[in-house]
């Protein structure tokens, strides 16, 4: 006897059959393991230092691993979990959605088209949370993909990436951009995840990485800030042995002797002679 495979397809609880997921059989990915954010993934500009896309100079660190995509492709959540922030990243992700899978593990989506979950959202794996953009600090249509494990950005490219397959029909999902500008820019506060965690392993950030912000930032190193030069000719700095100054004195004041000085008084001149000694007023 022998029974033929029937279609299965999976209702919400309103009984709507539109699937926003790219296979209800997926289950979470074992320990080490991620289900691919794009159905193809292509490796472009890796974690790590590399040369800044928009000045050419060297040095630059990169928190995430970019893969090349066209704007519009469908972005998966890489494993179950629930989005911790959502909205448009102050420093460079453009439209970026963090979710939190609950084991340390912290995934985040960056420069999108479009965004289809909200903060405090459960999602599943393989999930359609997003599309493909270039907004943000992004010199191109791609996705911006990082992992932080346990606080630490940590390079993508160490977790073995399970193939993602859309096979479950979809239906329309409604994506929001919150890029300034736009009629749908507000949106809930979001605390965003920022570079500089001390690492736990060889493939994490440099520890003591002091950065501004998030995916495209480079290292921001301290300088000092110059003191503005007097103009004109330089005032003597003060040296330990004072200068003498001069004292001014007026008419028919006598100087007080100085402390360490010996004071030799005059010989008092007779009345007569200090009269004559006076200057004579002129006519």
């Amino acid at each position: 006897m022998s029974f033929e495979r029937s279609p299965v397809q999976t209702l919400d609880k309103n009984g709507v059959g539109t699937l926003n997921v790219s296979s209800s059989s997926l289950d979470r990915p074992p320990a080490g393991k991620l289900y691919a954010p794009l159905e193809m993934l292509l490796p472009s500009s890796p974690f790590g230092l590399r040369i800044d896309p928009f000045t050419g100079l060297p040095g630059e660190f990169h928190w995430g691993q970019d893969f090349a995509a066209a704007c519009g492709t469908l972005v998966y959540a890489a494993d179950s979990g629930v989005v911790r922030a959502v909205g448009w990243h102050p420093w460079g992700g453009g439209n970026r959605v963090e979710i939190d899978h609950g084991n340390g593990l912290v995934t985040t989506y960056n420069h999108l088209q479009g965004i289809a979950v909200t903060k405090g959202q459960s999602v599943r794996v393989g999930e359609v949370i997003a599309r493909v953009g270039t907004t943000g600090s992004s010199t191109g249509c791609h996705l911006h993909f990082e992992t932080i494990l346990n606080g630490v950005y940590t390079n993508p490219m160490n977790w073995t990436f399970l193939p993602t397959k859309q096979v479950d029909p979809l239906g329309d999902i409604p994506m929001v951009s919150y890029q300034p500008g736009s009629a749908t820019a507000t949106s809930a506060g979001s605390v965003w995840s920022i570079p500089g965690a001390v690492p736990t392993d060889p493939g994490a950030v440099p520890s003591r990485e002091a950065v501004t912000g998030g995916v495209q930032e480079a290292k921001v190193v301290p300088t000092a800030t110059p003191t503005a030069s007097p103009t004109g000719s330089p005032t003597a700095s003060p040296s330990g042995t004072p200068t003498a100054s001069r004292r001014r004195v007026r008419p028919g004041r006598r100087l007080a002797p100085r402390p360490g000085r010996q004071h030799r008084p005059r010989a008092a001149l007779p009345r007569q002679a200090r009269h004559r000694a006076a200057p004579r007023a002129l006519p």
